[in-house]
């Protein structure tokens, strides 16, 4: 992924999206007040998720990708009810082979389950009863 693209984290209210690639966490098409429907997408990135709506060509742009798939927006990120989303103007899928969907995966951090387990172990021994300290242990093992 090209490290120049800003961040989901990043945006700003009206900022505009060209031509960006997200991977598509979740795809619900949905019926607003006005009885016209819309599209709503969950997109994300390595450093986050963020909501999308689609309010034109809803069917057409709906059958072009799937949960999952990378596809490429251009839009606009808008605030709306204290939340960012991005309102979206054009969506393409482009050659899914272009892409690692783990450029797109939020990075976990590193932890030391050894070390947590060895304070968990403290924890258990420095317990009263002796049958709780003795059940955990076996549970443990």
């Amino acid at each position: 992924m090209n490290s120049e693209l800003v961040a989901i984290r990043s945006m700003k209210d009206k900022d505009p999206i060209q031509d960006r690639p997200f991977l598509v966490k979740d795809k619900v098409k949905g019926m607003g007040k006005n009885g016209k429907p819309f599209l709503s997408l969950l997109i994300g990135d390595k450093s986050g998720h963020i909501d999308a709506r689609v309010w034109d060509r809803v069917d057409e742009l709906s059958e072009l990708f799937e949960t999952g798939d990378i596809i490429t927006i251009k839009g606009q990120v808008q605030v709306y009810l204290n939340r960012k989303q991005v309102i979206v103007h054009r969506i393409e899928k482009p050659n899914q082979d272009d892409f690692t969907k783990a450029d797109f995966m939020i990075e976990g951090k590193k932890i030391d389950v050894h070390a947590y387990y060895s304070e968990l172990i403290q924890i258990v021994n420095s317990l009263k009863s002796s049958a709780i300290k003795q059940i955990i242990l076996d549970s443990l093992n």
